[in-house]
Protein backbone atom coordinates (compact mmCIF):
# COMPACT_ATOMS: atom_id res chain seq x y z
CA UNK A 1 0.00 0.00 0.00
CA UNK A 2 2.85 2.36 0.90
CA UNK A 3 4.59 1.65 -2.40
CA UNK A 4 1.37 2.37 -4.28
CA UNK A 5 0.96 5.73 -2.51
CA UNK A 6 4.56 6.64 -3.27
CA UNK A 7 4.02 5.80 -6.96
CA UNK A 8 0.86 7.90 -7.10
CA UNK A 9 2.66 10.83 -5.47
CA UNK A 10 5.57 10.52 -7.89
CA UNK A 11 3.24 10.50 -10.87
CA UNK A 12 1.40 13.56 -9.55
CA UNK A 13 4.67 15.47 -9.24
CA UNK A 14 5.78 14.34 -12.70
CA UNK A 15 2.43 15.39 -14.19
CA UNK A 16 2.56 18.82 -12.53
CA UNK A 17 6.20 19.31 -13.60
CA UNK A 18 5.39 18.23 -17.14
CA UNK A 19 2.52 20.71 -17.38
CA UNK A 20 4.66 23.55 -16.08
CA UNK A 21 7.34 22.81 -18.66
CA UNK A 22 4.82 22.81 -21.47
CA UNK A 23 3.42 26.18 -20.41
CA UNK A 24 6.95 27.59 -20.32
CA UNK A 25 7.75 26.13 -23.74
CA UNK A 26 10.64 24.05 -22.37
CA UNK A 27 11.63 20.71 -23.88
CA UNK A 28 13.61 18.09 -21.95
CA UNK A 29 15.89 15.83 -23.99
CA UNK A 30 14.73 12.25 -23.78
CA UNK A 31 11.38 13.16 -22.17
CA UNK A 32 8.27 13.09 -24.30
CA UNK A 33 5.90 15.80 -23.12
CA UNK A 34 2.32 15.68 -24.30
CA UNK A 35 0.70 19.14 -24.11
CA UNK A 36 -2.34 19.62 -21.95
CA UNK A 37 -5.65 20.29 -23.73
CA UNK A 38 -5.77 23.89 -24.92
CA UNK A 39 -2.04 24.48 -24.31
CA UNK A 40 0.34 24.49 -27.28
CA UNK A 41 4.09 24.17 -26.82
CA UNK A 42 5.98 26.27 -29.34
CA UNK A 43 9.13 24.85 -30.88
CA UNK A 44 12.21 27.04 -31.09
CA UNK A 45 12.70 28.01 -34.76
CA UNK A 46 16.04 27.35 -36.43
CA UNK A 47 18.17 30.36 -37.22
CA UNK A 48 20.24 30.30 -40.42
CA UNK A 49 23.33 32.51 -40.91
CA UNK A 50 25.22 32.85 -44.22
CA UNK A 51 28.72 34.30 -44.66
CA UNK A 52 31.37 35.13 -47.21
CA UNK A 53 33.50 32.19 -48.29
CA UNK A 54 30.67 29.66 -48.47
CA UNK A 55 30.04 29.27 -44.75
CA UNK A 56 26.52 28.49 -43.54
CA UNK A 57 25.65 27.91 -39.89
CA UNK A 58 22.46 27.10 -38.01
CA UNK A 59 21.34 27.59 -34.42
CA UNK A 60 18.50 26.00 -32.47
CA UNK A 61 18.81 28.20 -29.37
CA UNK A 62 18.24 31.71 -30.78
CA UNK A 63 21.87 32.24 -31.70
CA UNK A 64 23.61 31.27 -28.47
CA UNK A 65 25.44 28.36 -30.14
CA UNK A 66 26.04 27.64 -33.84
CA UNK A 67 26.69 24.52 -35.94
CA UNK A 68 28.27 24.30 -39.39
CA UNK A 69 26.09 23.24 -42.33
CA UNK A 70 27.26 20.92 -45.11
CA UNK A 71 26.44 20.18 -48.75
CA UNK A 72 27.39 21.45 -52.19
CA UNK A 73 28.27 24.96 -51.04
CA UNK A 74 30.78 26.87 -53.22
CA UNK A 75 33.88 28.27 -51.54
CA UNK A 76 35.97 31.39 -52.07
CA UNK A 77 34.40 34.40 -53.76
CA UNK A 78 31.84 32.14 -55.46
CA UNK A 79 30.58 31.36 -51.98
CA UNK A 80 30.03 34.94 -50.86
CA UNK A 81 26.50 34.19 -49.69
CA UNK A 82 24.11 37.07 -49.27
CA UNK A 83 20.50 36.75 -48.04
CA UNK A 84 18.53 33.80 -46.72
CA UNK A 85 14.79 33.05 -46.73
CA UNK A 86 12.93 30.25 -44.92
CA UNK A 87 9.17 30.25 -45.63
CA UNK A 88 8.36 27.23 -43.43
CA UNK A 89 9.89 24.94 -40.81
CA UNK A 90 12.24 23.06 -43.16
CA UNK A 91 12.81 24.84 -46.49
CA UNK A 92 15.43 27.59 -46.88
CA UNK A 93 17.16 29.35 -49.79
CA UNK A 94 20.25 31.53 -50.13
CA UNK A 95 22.06 33.13 -53.07
CA UNK A 96 25.62 34.08 -54.10
CA UNK A 97 27.70 35.44 -57.02
CA UNK A 98 27.76 33.79 -60.45
CA UNK A 99 24.08 32.94 -60.32
CA UNK A 100 24.45 30.51 -57.42
CA UNK A 101 21.19 29.40 -55.78
CA UNK A 102 21.25 27.01 -52.82
CA UNK A 103 18.37 25.20 -51.11
CA UNK A 104 17.98 23.21 -47.90
CA UNK A 105 15.04 20.97 -47.06
CA UNK A 106 16.12 20.15 -43.50
CA UNK A 107 16.18 23.56 -41.82
CA UNK A 108 19.66 24.47 -43.00
CA UNK A 109 21.65 21.37 -42.13
CA UNK A 110 22.46 20.22 -45.70
CA UNK A 111 22.43 22.41 -48.85
CA UNK A 112 22.26 21.66 -52.57
CA UNK A 113 22.55 23.70 -55.78
CA UNK A 114 19.56 24.59 -57.92
CA UNK A 115 19.79 25.30 -61.64
CA UNK A 116 20.04 29.01 -62.38
CA UNK A 117 19.33 30.76 -65.71
CA UNK A 118 21.94 33.48 -65.02
CA UNK A 119 25.59 33.89 -64.03
CA UNK A 120 25.01 37.32 -62.53
CA UNK A 121 25.85 38.12 -58.93
CA UNK A 122 22.69 37.48 -56.93
CA UNK A 123 21.92 39.65 -53.91
CA UNK A 124 18.43 39.10 -52.49
CA UNK A 125 16.01 36.22 -52.02
CA UNK A 126 12.53 35.95 -50.53
CA UNK A 127 9.88 33.22 -50.44
CA UNK A 128 6.24 33.73 -49.50
CA UNK A 129 5.73 29.96 -49.20
CA UNK A 130 7.73 26.91 -50.24
CA UNK A 131 6.49 27.14 -53.84
CA UNK A 132 6.85 30.84 -54.65
CA UNK A 133 10.17 32.67 -54.56
CA UNK A 134 11.82 35.88 -55.79
CA UNK A 135 15.53 36.62 -56.35
CA UNK A 136 17.20 39.93 -57.22
CA UNK A 137 20.73 40.81 -58.31
CA UNK A 138 23.10 42.94 -60.33
CA UNK A 139 22.11 44.63 -63.59
CA UNK A 140 18.43 44.62 -62.65
CA UNK A 141 18.26 40.82 -62.63
CA UNK A 142 15.04 39.34 -61.25
CA UNK A 143 14.24 35.62 -61.05
CA UNK A 144 11.01 33.96 -59.95
CA UNK A 145 9.84 30.42 -59.23
CA UNK A 146 6.45 28.86 -58.61
CA UNK A 147 7.66 25.27 -58.09
CA UNK A 148 10.12 25.37 -55.17
CA UNK A 149 12.99 26.41 -57.40
CA UNK A 150 12.79 23.38 -59.65
CA UNK A 151 12.83 26.02 -62.39
CA UNK A 152 13.77 29.68 -62.09
CA UNK A 153 12.49 32.16 -64.70
CA UNK A 154 14.39 35.31 -65.61
CA UNK A 155 12.05 38.30 -65.71
CA UNK A 156 12.29 41.56 -67.61
CA UNK A 157 12.44 44.27 -64.97
CA UNK A 158 13.30 47.28 -67.12
CA UNK A 159 15.92 48.14 -64.49
CA UNK A 160 19.70 48.32 -64.78
CA UNK A 161 20.52 49.08 -61.15
CA UNK A 162 21.87 46.46 -58.75
CA UNK A 163 18.91 45.17 -56.75
CA UNK A 164 20.27 44.40 -53.30
CA UNK A 165 17.22 42.87 -51.69
CA UNK A 166 13.78 41.45 -52.32
CA UNK A 167 10.54 40.87 -50.41
CA UNK A 168 7.73 38.53 -51.41
CA UNK A 169 4.96 38.91 -48.81
CA UNK A 170 2.43 37.00 -50.97
CA UNK A 171 2.77 34.71 -54.01
CA UNK A 172 1.78 37.43 -56.48
CA UNK A 173 3.09 40.51 -54.66
CA UNK A 174 6.80 41.29 -54.67
CA UNK A 175 9.19 44.18 -54.12
CA UNK A 176 12.87 44.83 -54.94
CA UNK A 177 15.17 47.64 -53.77
CA UNK A 178 18.61 48.78 -54.87
CA UNK A 179 20.93 51.48 -56.12
CA UNK A 180 19.85 55.12 -56.48
CA UNK A 181 16.73 54.71 -54.36
CA UNK A 182 15.20 52.13 -56.72
CA UNK A 183 12.03 50.42 -55.52
CA UNK A 184 9.96 48.31 -57.90
CA UNK A 185 6.85 46.19 -57.41
CA UNK A 186 5.10 43.31 -59.13
CA UNK A 187 1.45 42.44 -58.64
CA UNK A 188 1.38 39.49 -61.06
CA UNK A 189 4.00 37.12 -59.70
CA UNK A 190 6.94 38.83 -61.40
CA UNK A 191 5.69 38.94 -64.99
CA UNK A 192 5.71 42.75 -65.00
CA UNK A 193 7.45 45.31 -62.77
CA UNK A 194 6.64 48.93 -62.07
CA UNK A 195 9.04 51.39 -60.48
CA UNK A 196 7.75 53.23 -57.43
CA UNK A 197 8.69 56.70 -56.21
CA UNK A 198 10.97 56.37 -53.20
CA UNK A 199 11.74 60.07 -52.91
CA UNK A 200 15.45 59.34 -52.30
CA UNK A 201 18.56 58.74 -54.38
CA UNK A 202 20.38 56.70 -51.74
CA UNK A 203 21.29 53.04 -52.09
CA UNK A 204 18.63 50.87 -50.47
CA UNK A 205 20.02 47.66 -48.98
CA UNK A 206 17.24 46.18 -46.86
CA UNK A 207 13.51 45.64 -47.33
CA UNK A 208 10.89 43.75 -45.35
CA UNK A 209 7.10 43.52 -45.47
CA UNK A 210 4.87 42.30 -42.66
CA UNK A 211 2.05 41.78 -45.20
CA UNK A 212 1.32 42.77 -48.80
CA UNK A 213 0.86 46.46 -48.02
CA UNK A 214 2.91 47.37 -44.94
CA UNK A 215 6.69 47.45 -45.34
CA UNK A 216 9.97 49.22 -44.73
CA UNK A 217 13.15 49.86 -46.74
CA UNK A 218 16.50 51.00 -45.30
CA UNK A 219 19.87 52.04 -46.66
CA UNK A 220 22.54 54.73 -46.94
CA UNK A 221 22.37 58.25 -45.52
CA UNK A 222 20.28 57.10 -42.53
CA UNK A 223 17.42 56.24 -44.88
CA UNK A 224 14.28 54.63 -43.47
CA UNK A 225 11.21 54.53 -45.72
CA UNK A 226 7.84 53.02 -44.81
CA UNK A 227 4.65 52.30 -46.71
CA UNK A 228 1.17 51.26 -45.61
CA UNK A 229 -0.40 51.11 -49.09
CA UNK A 230 1.76 48.70 -51.02
CA UNK A 231 4.25 51.34 -52.08
CA UNK A 232 1.79 53.75 -53.66
CA UNK A 233 3.53 56.20 -51.34
CA UNK A 234 6.76 55.83 -49.35
CA UNK A 235 7.35 58.07 -46.32
CA UNK A 236 10.79 59.03 -45.01
CA UNK A 237 11.14 58.48 -41.26
CA UNK A 238 13.47 60.13 -38.78
CA UNK A 239 16.38 57.82 -38.00
CA UNK A 240 18.41 58.25 -34.77
CA UNK A 241 21.25 56.15 -36.20
CA UNK A 242 24.19 58.07 -37.65
CA UNK A 243 25.30 55.53 -40.26
CA UNK A 244 24.04 53.29 -43.03
CA UNK A 245 21.48 50.60 -42.23
CA UNK A 246 21.97 47.25 -43.97
CA UNK A 247 19.24 44.92 -42.73
CA UNK A 248 15.67 45.11 -41.48
CA UNK A 249 13.20 42.68 -39.90
CA UNK A 250 9.43 42.99 -39.28
CA UNK A 251 8.32 40.16 -36.96
CA UNK A 252 4.83 41.61 -36.49
CA UNK A 253 2.74 44.62 -37.44
CA UNK A 254 4.10 46.83 -34.65
CA UNK A 255 7.67 45.78 -33.89
CA UNK A 256 10.28 46.51 -36.57
CA UNK A 257 14.07 46.42 -36.27
CA UNK A 258 17.00 47.58 -38.42
CA UNK A 259 20.77 47.12 -38.09
CA UNK A 260 23.81 48.86 -39.53
CA UNK A 261 27.20 50.33 -38.66
CA UNK A 262 27.42 50.37 -34.84
CA UNK A 263 23.66 50.75 -34.55
CA UNK A 264 20.44 48.84 -34.00
CA UNK A 265 17.23 50.84 -34.22
CA UNK A 266 13.71 49.74 -33.41
CA UNK A 267 10.11 50.82 -33.84
CA UNK A 268 7.13 49.73 -31.75
CA UNK A 269 4.51 51.53 -33.83
CA UNK A 270 4.87 49.95 -37.24
CA UNK A 271 7.74 52.12 -38.43
CA UNK A 272 6.41 55.59 -37.62
CA UNK A 273 9.01 56.38 -34.94
CA UNK A 274 12.42 54.77 -34.32
CA UNK A 275 14.80 54.71 -31.36
CA UNK A 276 18.33 53.45 -30.75
CA UNK A 277 18.91 50.21 -28.87
CA UNK A 278 21.99 49.42 -26.79
CA UNK A 279 24.47 46.73 -27.81
CA UNK A 280 27.17 45.34 -25.52
CA UNK A 281 29.32 44.78 -28.61
CA UNK A 282 28.91 47.61 -31.17
CA UNK A 283 30.30 46.97 -34.62
CA UNK A 284 29.34 46.82 -38.27
CA UNK A 285 26.13 44.78 -38.49
CA UNK A 286 25.00 43.62 -41.91
CA UNK A 287 21.86 41.59 -41.16
CA UNK A 288 19.16 41.23 -38.51
CA UNK A 289 16.35 38.71 -38.06
CA UNK A 290 13.46 37.92 -35.72
CA UNK A 291 11.12 34.92 -36.03
CA UNK A 292 7.74 35.65 -37.53
CA UNK A 293 5.33 36.61 -34.75
CA UNK A 294 8.10 36.84 -32.12
CA UNK A 295 9.36 40.39 -31.48
CA UNK A 296 11.52 39.35 -28.51
CA UNK A 297 14.14 36.91 -29.85
CA UNK A 298 16.47 38.53 -32.37
CA UNK A 299 19.91 38.00 -33.89
CA UNK A 300 22.17 40.44 -35.73
CA UNK A 301 25.55 39.74 -37.32
CA UNK A 302 28.16 41.34 -39.53
CA UNK A 303 31.91 41.95 -39.87
CA UNK A 304 34.55 39.64 -38.34
CA UNK A 305 31.95 37.11 -37.26
CA UNK A 306 30.28 39.61 -34.93
CA UNK A 307 27.02 38.16 -33.56
CA UNK A 308 24.68 39.72 -30.99
CA UNK A 309 21.35 38.46 -29.68
CA UNK A 310 18.39 39.64 -27.64
CA UNK A 311 15.60 37.83 -25.81
CA UNK A 312 13.86 41.04 -24.75
CA UNK A 313 13.29 42.75 -28.08
CA UNK A 314 16.26 44.98 -27.30
CA UNK A 315 14.74 46.29 -24.06
CA UNK A 316 18.07 45.29 -22.50
CA UNK A 317 21.42 45.52 -24.27
CA UNK A 318 22.03 43.10 -27.12
CA UNK A 319 24.55 40.49 -25.97
CA UNK A 320 27.64 39.31 -27.89
CA UNK A 321 27.84 35.59 -28.67
CA UNK A 322 30.86 33.43 -29.32
CA UNK A 323 31.39 33.02 -33.05
CA UNK A 324 32.96 30.13 -34.92
CA UNK A 325 34.31 32.42 -37.64
CA UNK A 326 35.81 35.80 -38.47
CA UNK A 327 34.09 35.92 -41.85
CA UNK A 328 31.57 38.60 -42.77
CA UNK A 329 27.96 37.57 -42.29
CA UNK A 330 25.50 39.05 -44.78
CA UNK A 331 22.32 37.07 -44.27
CA UNK A 332 20.13 35.83 -41.40
CA UNK A 333 16.77 34.13 -41.28
CA UNK A 334 14.51 32.00 -39.11
CA UNK A 335 12.43 29.02 -40.09
CA UNK A 336 8.70 29.53 -39.61
CA UNK A 337 5.92 27.17 -38.53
Amino acid sequence: MLNRRLKDAEEAVRSTFRGALIVLGVCLAGVELAPRPGVHAQAVPTAIAVFNGGLIEYSTDFGVTWHKSTGTIPSGSAGNLRRVSCPDATDCWTVAPFGVILVSHDAGRIWARQASPVTTNLKGVSFSDRMHGLISGQEGVILTTSNEGATWVKRSSGLSATLYNAALPAPGIGYVVGDNGVIAKTADGGATWHRQSSGVGSLLDGVSFVNSTHGVAVGENQTILTTSNGGATWTARSNPATNKLYGVSTPDASHWYAAGISNIVASSDGGHTWHLQASASPGKLLAIAFPRGDPLHGIAHGYDGLTVTTSTGGATAWQPRKSNTTLEGYGLGFTTD
